[in-house]
């Protein structure tokens, strides 16, 4: 699994219903939407997610809501 922008693609090491976790964060992500990439089995889905807050350096737990149900 990961989160992917133009710039920028990061591992997810586990998901939730609102949050992901990822390695701690060197560079800051800015609130606003990014792909989640996910691929189970062979099987690939992608759906765009919200960071409503953003992350900050260091971060491991993100927020995220899913955009567009």
């Amino acid at each position: 699994m990961e989160l992917v922008t133009s710039e920028r693609v990061i591992a997810i090491n586990q998901m939730g219903a609102d949050f992901v976790l990822i390695e701690p964060l060197e560079i800051g992500l800015a609130p606003g939407t990014m792909d989640l990439h996910m691929s189970v089995d062979g099987r690939s889905r992608q759906w765009s997610v919200l960071l409503p807050f953003g992350a900050e350096i260091g971060t491991e737990r993100v927020a995220i809501t899913r955009v567009g149900r």
